[in-house]
């Protein structure tokens, strides 16, 4: 993708050929490591969605401020050369934006590092094009327990742009009634999993009754007020949104509208599914949590097996292995006005009997001190790296561009 490239350099320098020269080999080394990202820096790009700011020296503010900022929306992504006082120039036009409480981002280094934060602020810009006006359904009303998590389809929309598609439960259970089932390429290796084949049959035909709707309202995501299903078929959602979400579909529990849309954003961030799960059990001796629920991606897991539901004791639940290592942990408030957000480390999958399927145990990179004071509901998103940076970057895009500056973000600390 080729990206608009602004070059600013001051008239008063007396080495304005030998700077240019310079920075023409400094672009293009830039170039040669965004290859691997498909990205280029390129000028005059008109049909580019954002632009990039090369600051080449010093003495460029006043131009900045008389011919380019205004022709450009926020955020503005300026690039520091790092030579010719190319930083301090950099240095004050971002004050000069940020006192006008405008978004900005200064980026500098080596050609590789600038290269890098190019390639991830061009994907956070990216992504916030794709999720606009997505269309996520929500299959019957939320939960009846999530007394603090019921949000304004109005406020979702005026927040995010994010289309809240309501499906009636009468709707999905006709579909569920056709007893059709949709292929999928993992139907042998579930059969070699569970043995009560009617059990899986009935899971699976909740798998193609939620295809069904997806096509049917172009969904790009849903949640589902899953525990109707145990009440009218013994069954569970469990094994449809894990497929669905494998597929690209991000798929929700229990009709809880803040967390599919933290799961939404951060797996289109990710490029990869998120698990959805309930924070169980904190120990503070070692700053740890246990995270678990009844449905995961199965592309998230090692491994899994197939279960019964914890609560109930019916239908079907996975209980997944996932890889040890770094996550980001992750929600959008209820009130949808600030964030939790937190870097963790898995450190091991457990097997224990009071719990849901799949449990984790992570330790939170700087602690638990303040996690009960943190509001986010009942519900987190984790997903495998280090995300925090881009989230909170796409997060404040929704905000400048729907019409609020500032967000807060909580997080835990030490």
């Amino acid at each position: 993708m080729d990206i608009n490239l602004v070059r600013l350099q001051a008239s008063m320098n007396n080495n304005r050929e030998k700077v240019k020269q310079e920075d023409d080999f400094f672009l293009e080394n830039i170039n040669l490591f965004l290859s691997d990202s498909d990205h280029v820096l390129k000028e005059n790009v008109n049909d580019s969605p954002f632009t990039f700011i090369l600051i080449e020296t010093g003495g460029t503010e006043e131009l900045f401020k008389r011919e380019v900022y205004k022709k450009y929306p926020e955020p503005y992504y300026l690039i520091s050369t790092g030579k010719n006082n190319s930083l301090p120039a950099t240095l004050e036009i971002k004050t000069f934006l940020e006192l006008q409480n405008l978004d900005v981002r200064v980026i500098t280094g080596n050609e590789e590092q600038i290269a890098y934060l190019i390639s991830k602020f061009s994907h956070i810009q990216s992504v916030f094009f794709e999720l606009k006006e997505n269309n996520l359904g929500l299959v019957g009303e939320p939960s009846d327990w999530l007394i603090a998590s019921k949000v304004s389809i109005q406020d979702v929309y005026d927040k995010y742009r994010f289309n809240i598609v309501k499906i009636p439960m009468e709707e999905f259970f006709n579909e569920i009634q056709k007893h059709q089932i949709e292929p999928t390429s993992r139907r042998e290796e579930l059969e070699n999993k569970w043995k009560d084949k009617a059990v899986l049959n009935e899971a699976l035909e909740i798998y193609g009754a939620l295809k069904r709707l997806v096509k049917k309202y172009r969904l790009n995501g849903l949640s589902v007020r899953c525990f109707d299903l145990v009440e009218k078929y013994k069954n569970t959602s469990c094994l449809a949104l894990a497929l669905l979400n494998d597929e690209g579909i991000t798929a929700g529990c229990e009709g809880d509208i803040p967390s599919l849309m933290t799961m939404h954003i951060v797996s289109h961030l990710a490029n990869f599914p998120v698990f959805m799960a309930n924070p169980s059990t904190i120990d503070f001796s070692d700053q740890s949590l246990i995270l678990s629920h009844c449905t995961i991606p199965l592309k998230m897991t090692n491994s899994y097996a197939l279960d019964t539901h914890f609560e109930s004791g019916l239908g079907l639940a996975i209980k997944g292995e996932m890889r040890p290592g770094e996550v980001t942990i992750a929600k959008i408030s209820p009130d949808l006005n600030s964030l939790f957000l937190a870097k963790a480390e898995i450190k091991e999958n457990l097997s224990l009997p009071h719990y849901c399927r799949t449990q984790i145990k992570v330790i939170f990179e700087e602690g638990l001190k303040d996690f009960m004071e943190i509001s986010f509901g009942n519900h987190l998103i984790i997903s495998y790296g280090d995300l925090e940076m881009e989230f909170l970057s796409l997060i404040k895009l929704f905000y400048e561009a729907y019409g609020k500056k500032k967000i807060s973000k909580k997080k835990v600390s030490s």
